[in-house]
C-alpha cells in the first residue's frame, strides 16, 4: 500500500488520539514524500516556533519530523495536479499521481471534500482520501 501524509496529520500526531495512531499505522506501510512536500513540512517549524509549548516544539523539529522523514522514500514528481482549492494542497495530489498512490490521510477540508469524480477527472481514480480516523477503522 502506497500512502501519503500530510502536515496537518503530522502536526495533530504530536497531541496523540487518532493522528498519532494513524501515523504509526502509516508506517507499516510505504509513506511517501517529494521534494515539494517535504518542503511544507520544513517549513512548518517557523511557524510551530510561535503557536507551540517549547518542550512540543523541540518534539517537532529535532525527534518527530526527522523520524517521520528519515521513513519515508523520496519521490521526484514530474507530472502536477490542479484541483484543490487551496494550491498548496495540490503538492499532495501531484505526489499522488505520480506514485499511484492508495490513501492520503490527512485532516485538511480542502483535501476532504474532493469528490471521487474530481479524483478520477485528474488522473486518481485509484486514491482514497481519508481522515485520521477513517484510515484506522478501514487499515486495522
Amino acid at each position: 500500500m502506497k500512502i501519503i501524509l500530510d502536515a496537518n496529520v503530522l502536526v495533530s500526531a504530536l497531541f496523540g488520539g487518532a493522528p498519532r495512531r494513524a501515523v504509526l499505522r502509516a508506517f507499516k506501510e510505504t509513506v511517501y514524500v517529494s521534494p515539494r512536500v517535504e518542503a511544507e513540512f520544513q517549513s512548518l517549524g517557523a511557524k510551530l516556533s510561535r503557536r507551540l509549548a517549547p518542550d512540543k516544539y523541540r518534539a517537532w523539529s529535532h525527534v518527530f519530523l526527522p523520524a517521520v522523514l528519515g521513513r519515508c522514500e523520496r519521490v521526484g514528481v514530474h507530472r502536477t495536479v490542479d484541483i484543490c482549492r487551496d494550491p498548496k494542497d495540490n503538492a499532495y495530489l501531484s505526489l499522488a499521481l505520480e506514485i499511484e498512490a492508495d490513501i492520503l490521510v490527512t485532516g485538511d477540508k480542502d483535501l476532504l471534500i474532493l469528490s471521487q469524480n474530481d479524483l478520477i477527472k485528474a488522473g486518481l481514480s485509484g486514491l482514497k482520501i481519508l481522515n485520521p480516523r477513517d484510515f484506522l477503522e478501514r487499515h486495522k
